[in-house]
């Protein structure tokens, strides 16, 4: 009888060990697991921080690329002004001196005739004095 209150002792010795061994091993698997969790969670906050820089990133270098842009078009477009500008001011000063140049002529051509019309008059006064 004592041999089997010994062997019952061991047994339920034996019990308590495999009981707290079982604690011991949920406790574990639990730390193990909130542990995973709390990697999954920190990789899945660094990653959303890191495509939203990305996104960012990209829609900043869009804004840039589209004032970029615009601002290519407004410098074209002001280079066809000034070159406009430039070919009407040519133009302009061309046709001033064509008109300058055509006024020198007329006044040349009206002092040659009328220093023709002189020199008629004194031929003719002279021949009348000769005659």
């Amino acid at each position: 009888a004592a041999e089997a209150v010994e062997r019952a002792n061991v047994d339920v010795a034996e019990m308590l060990k495999q009981g707290q061994l079982g604690v011991a091993r949920n406790d574990r698997d639990k730390n193990v697991g909130v542990s995973e969790f709390m990697k999954e969670q920190t990789i899945g906050v660094k990653t959303a921080e890191t495509e939203q820089k990305v996104e960012t990133a990209r829609l900043h270098a869009e804004a840039v690329e589209g004032d970029n842009k615009s601002k290519a078009i407004i410098a074209d477009s002001v280079a066809r002004l000034k070159k406009s500008e430039a070919t009407a001011f040519q133009d302009g000063e061309t046709k001033k001196v064509q008109a300058e140049a055509a006024v020198k002529e007329a006044k040349a051509i009206a002092e040659a005739k009328a220093f023709e019309a002189m020199a008629l008059q004194v031929e003719k006064a002279k021949r009348a004095e000769i005659e």
